[in-house]
């Protein structure tokens, strides 16, 4: 990977922000568009939990959980990476419009050829492999709708990439909006009227797929030459491969305790630690995947001036007390929802909730810091501390889901992220300098921790009283951040003056 700091500009500079506006007006604008893309995209998922968890066995909804870790995995060898390189090549590598058409024919040809082929190898052997990654007798039936999925997802990353790349966020935010429509009308219309059950949610999302390949490519077509220029194969196919190993060591981190869960406990427990998971992994989805997103371009952008460290420093804290008080949240808010809306043999989910929440705050703070590295043209540590951690959950996977459940399993991908953090953290030091605030960190951490201890040791109560009390120790968080004086006076300033400003826009 090469230094994403521009070296050249164009007037056709796609990734030159359109009008003056400061970073951090910049990165909120940016990550609540982001926020709201990546919401639609998962909408549908968190909207039908009472509908998966009342028509769907906890083995069935693991195996659900099963086919989008198999065609995660497939999605990053499927197409060598190409379409994640958009991005790079669209800034890099495309020096006018006509270049950036035919870098879009590439990869549709290209991207579109690999899948296939891929997908057609895997029906070649479909029985076996079957076999080999779903246990039941329903497991042939989930290959065979990944093996589709595989196709359609792999081709929905080029318009979504690209729209993106290019700052056309209503158009990204509209494919979202496609893919949530149709795939919540198709789960609603096969499993709640004509019972299909599992291959109604299968068919559900296939249906997602489907559509927003037909809304991206339709919106893409204009732009498109099909062609293939070889410069630019080459340049996205080494971008995609070099980026590889990071994407897999990721997938390894976040993914692999699955194929140890259905080993050790079978797809029951599989199932419920699924659904737990999804809400932990809200604190990636809801500031983590949005906050990068938004913040590494405009991070790239002004990294080479003397107060870029500690402006990293700076917002690595407010980012850390900010998924401090998200996990908190959701950790809090899980247990009533699961009463009122899943069947008793998945309310077991809330109790990985509370580490799963930790280990994407701590993944966060990874990734963030991360940047620093890449700036300093020190990719390769970063792809081998992410190489690291995940041989780390590995063996942490083997260890500790025999000994503790699901909750090892959620303790495996917190201290794998750790291990990387602590890497990350160890190399800043010699190559970008960033003092870590760490006093501010860790109190934000222990505001969290102490209202989080005191709900897990709730008696049984009437609903009613115990969402009061949640709530209560939810709000205790920002009242605890000020007893500790951890808010410096000019931060509460300038947020004071933010807000003022936005209430007034809003009047206006």
């Amino acid at each position: 990977m090469t230094d994403p700091r521009p070296k050249h500009h164009h007037p056709a500079d796609l990734s030159a922000p359109a009008s003056p506006a400061s970073p951090g007006s910049t990165l909120l604008r940016d990550s609540g568009i982001y926020l709201l893309g990546n919401l639609l995209q998962k909408a549908t998922a968190f909207v039908l939990i009472p509908l998966y968890t009342t028509r769907l066995t906890t083995a069935q909804y693991g195996l659900l959980d099963l086919a989008g870790t198999v065609l995660n995995l497939g999605l990053l060898g499927a197409a060598l990476g190409v379409p994640a390189a958009i991005n790079k090549c669209l800034h890099r590598d495309c020096k006018d419009e006509a270049e950036r058409g035919r870098l879009l024919g590439t990869v549709l040809l290209f991207t579109s050829l690999s899948s296939a082929a891929c997908a057609l190898l895997g029906w070649a052997f479909d029985a076996s492999l079957a076999r080999l990654l779903f246990s039941g007798a329903e497991g042939l039936l989930v290959f065979r709708y990944t093996l589709v999925w595989l196709i359609l997802a792999q081709l929905s990353q080029i318009p979504f990439e690209y729209f993106r790349a290019s700052g056309r966020s209503q158009i990204y935010v509209a494919l979202s909006l496609s893919q949530l429509l149709a795939q919540f009308a198709c789960t609603i219309y096969l499993v709640a009227h004509r019972g299909w059950g599992l291959e109604g949610v299968l068919a559900g999302n296939l249906a997602g797929f489907l559509l927003v390949n037909i809304v991206g490519l339709a919106a893409l077509l204009p732009r498109v030459r099909f062609t293939v220029d070889r410069r630019l194969l080459r340049a996205t196919i080494t971008y995609g491969v070099a980026m590889t190993p990071v994407f897999v060591s990721g997938w390894v981190v976040n993914l692999s305790d699955r194929f140890f869960l259905q080993s050790f406990l079978g797809l029951g427990a599989l199932g419920v630690y699924a659904l737990g998971y999804k809400f932990g992994a809200l604190v990636d989805l809801l500031l983590v995947m949005p906050f990068q997103r938004a913040w590494t371009p405009i991070f790239f952008r002004f990294a080479s001036e003397p107060e870029a460290p500690r402006t990293l420093s700076r917002i690595a804290t407010y980012l850390g007390a900010a998924l401090a008080f998200a996990t908190l949240g959701i950790s809090l808010a899980v247990p009533p929802f699961l009463r009122v809306s899943a069947a008793p043999e998945f309310r077991a989910a809330s109790g990985v909730v509370p580490l799963v929440g930790l280990a994407y705050l701590i993944g966060g703070l990874a990734n963030c810091f991360g940047n620093g590295l890449i700036v300093a043209e020190r990719v390769r540590l970063v792809a081998g501390y992410a190489a690291v951690a995940a041989v780390a959950k590995l063996g942490l996977n083997a260890i500790l889901i025999p000994l503790f459940g699901t909750a090892g399993a959620a303790l495996a991908t917190a201290l794998a992220f750790a291990i990387q953090l602590g890497g990350i953290l160890s190399s800043l030091g010699r190559y970008y300098p960033v003092q870590v605030e760490w006093g501010r960190l860790g109190g934000a951490l222990a505001a969290a921790a102490v209202p989080l201890v005191v709900s897990l040791a709730l008696p049984e109560m009437p609903l009613v009283a115990e969402v009061a009390i949640r709530l209560a120790l939810l709000l205790s968080y920002p009242a605890l951040l000020i007893l500790m004086r951890l808010p410096r006076p000019e931060e509460v300033a300038a947020a004071t003056r933010l807000l003022s400003t936005r209430l007034v826009r809003r009047r206006i």
